[in-house]
């Protein structure tokens, strides 16, 4: 009898989710598995739902050794995802900036930090505020447009002011024609 078919959901280190679409909402199969599944070497907590026929095994071990043992017990046959040889798009951002960290984080001759935070607070008001532009000619007033208008004001508000050592003189006001300058009339 040929194995159910598990296909991987989602994995980082310790973790893995997998979905037994096949199986869902079989109950009796699901606690079978999980206490069938933590027996494994390397596999330290089970959590099965029968309702969606995912399965969330947490261990120290690698996705390899869980999908042997449970081929080799009948429990299931894990189907890994084929990796591709080409990078994604985020993956070669990322890529470059570790190459080029320099390239990211170098400031101008003179910039302080917060010259550069109040120049990033510009930048993204300015974008928000042309999202905010863009979602109002589309027709999206309510959610979208007054929504990262809110935020593009926000991102204003919040940026870093110059800071001086002492406030500038207040310029001389002239006074008004006819005005004698509050002196009074006798």
């Amino acid at each position: 009898m040929p194995l159910d078919e598990a296909q991987l959901t989602h994995r980082i280190a310790g973790r893995l989710r997998i979905k037994l679409l096949s199986r869902r909402r079989d109950a009796a199969y699901f606690s079978d598995l999980s206490r069938r599944l933590a027996q494994c070497d390397g596999v330290t907590d089970v959590h099965a739902s029968p309702l969606t026929g995912s399965v969330l095994i947490r261990h120290t071990t690698t996705v390899d050794a869980i999908a042997t043992y449970a081929d080799r017990h009948g429990l299931f046959s894990l189907r890994l995802p084929r990796v591709s040889s080409e990078e994604s798009a985020p993956a070669r951002a990322h890529a470059m900036t570790r190459r080029e960290p320099a390239r990211i984080t170098r400031r101008k001759a003179g910039e302080s930090n917060d010259d550069r935070e109040r120049a990033q607070a510009r930048r993204l008001s300015a974008t928000l505020a042309g999202l905010g532009t863009l979602q109002t000619v589309r027709g999206q007033i309510m959610a979208p447009a007054v929504t990262l208008f809110w935020y593009a004001y926000d991102a204003w508000r919040s940026r870093p002011r110059a800071r001086t050592d002492s406030p500038a003189p207040m310029p001389p006001v002239p006074p008004a024609a006819g005005d004698d300058g509050g002196r009074d009339r006798r």
